[in-house]
């Protein structure tokens, strides 16, 4: 993209999905309280490189926009994988029929390469987006597990789940659902892994205990009950809000 800052103008661009920023309010992301002496003139040369890389010619058809004192990304003619993945959520909810609506969760999920803009991993301005997008993608694996494993899918409900426990070591549901969806496959002793391993890095980590209901589903899984026993607990789980 021609630089690192020009890079940076880019992703804070896709980030504000079509939205114009401001010159300063660049300035202040990028540089923060000691920016070029002139700004106007130091930006206006990065969106040149930039364009220059991207393609495009004319307002109508290119990709950087530029508004009264501001630029914007042109989302007439660049679409975001974001985008993409919260349209294909928006019309899984919208979905009749279950089987319709987990095709359309599996491919937001297929679109999944990483933490978003992960080359820019201390970037205050990437967080807030960064934060979302984690929650809406740990959201989409839950379902997806819990559908699987409601369906008897149990190698699949694990895979989600897992998936979905490293974003958010946090989310005790997810630990739910990949403890049962493991001694539902009959391996019960990983059943068993999965909650000392989570236990283990709350208390290091964070300090912090599980909630009465994942107790209590330890008890019963180390106790042998039936899936027909355990799986009315999934109803606690709620769906994906994604």
């Amino acid at each position: 993209m021609g630089g690192v800052k020009p890079k940076q103008i880019l992703e804070v661009l896709l980030l504000a999905r079509g939205r114009p920023v401001s010159k300063d309010r660049i300035a202040e992301m990028l540089w923060g309280e000691t920016p070029p002496r002139n700004i106007s003139a130091t930006l206006e040369t990065y969106v040149s490189v930039l364009r220059g890389k991207l393609g495009g010619g004319g307002r109508k058809h290119a990709v950087i926009v530029t508004d009264h004192e501001a630029y914007r990304l042109n989302c007439d003619v660049a679409r975001l994988d974001l985008d993409v993945f919260d349209d294909l959520t928006e019309r899984a909810r919208g979905a009749a029929h279950h089987v319709a609506r987990t095709e359309l969760l599996e491919e937001a999920v297929a679109m999944i390469r990483g933490e978003l803009l992960e080359d820019e991993p201390y970037a205050d301005w990437v967080e807030p987006s960064r934060t979302t997008y984690r929650g809406r993608v740990v959201e989409v694996l839950l379902e997806l597990a819990t559908t699987a494993l409601e369906t008897g899918a149990g190698g699949e409900a694990i895979a989600r789940a897992e998936m979905a426990l490293a974003i958010d070591p946090l989310d005790e549901r997810v630990l739910r659902v990949c403890m049962l969806a493991y001694h539902g496959a009959g391996r019960t002793h990983e059943a068993v892994r999965a909650y000392r391993r989570s236990e283990e890095l709350w208390r290091r980590e964070f300090d912090l205990h599980f909630d009465p209901a994942t107790q209590r589903l330890l008890e019963l899984i180390r106790a042998r009950a039936g899936m027909g026993e355990l799986l009315p607990s999934l109803a606690t789980v709620g769906h994906a809000a994604a």
